[in-house]
């Protein structure tokens, strides 16, 4: 499966929430590219990303790329400001959720060929 546009940046967000979990605050979470991004950047594509997200949000910093020094692993320090975007980006999604399970299933009637026919 290939992430694209908005995917990708959701993917490495939830991904560096999920690690912070186990790490102490205040240090750099560690991304692997394949274990814990599942080869879904190249290196060029996720440096990129990170950056647009430091610029544009002041959310996150890549602070090493993958070496051995780092168990490969790319270091990733984020701001509290990324925490706040996941909220709100959840809250949103909870809503939408809920407005799709109230909505009520169209009913469609079978067509005939004949009628796609007189239609064209």
């Amino acid at each position: 499966m290939s992430l694209h546009g908005k995917e990708k940046i959701w993917f490495f967000i939830y991904s560096l929430l999920d690690e912070r979990e186990v790490i102490e605050d205040g240090k750099p979470t560690g991304l692997h590219p394949a274990s814990d991004l599942n080869n879904h950047y190249s290196p060029m594509d996720f440096i990129q990303m990170v950056e647009k997200i430091e610029k544009e949000h002041n959310a996150a910093r890549l602070i090493a790329i993958p070496t051995e020094q780092t168990y490969n692993k790319y270091l990733v320090r984020y701001y509290l400001i990324l925490t706040a975007i996941c909220r709100n980006f959840a809250k949103t999604l909870n809503i939408l959720i809920g407005l799709a399970k109230d909505q009520k299933p169209i009913k469609s009637e079978p067509i005939s060929v004949t009628t796609l026919v007189k239609m064209a």
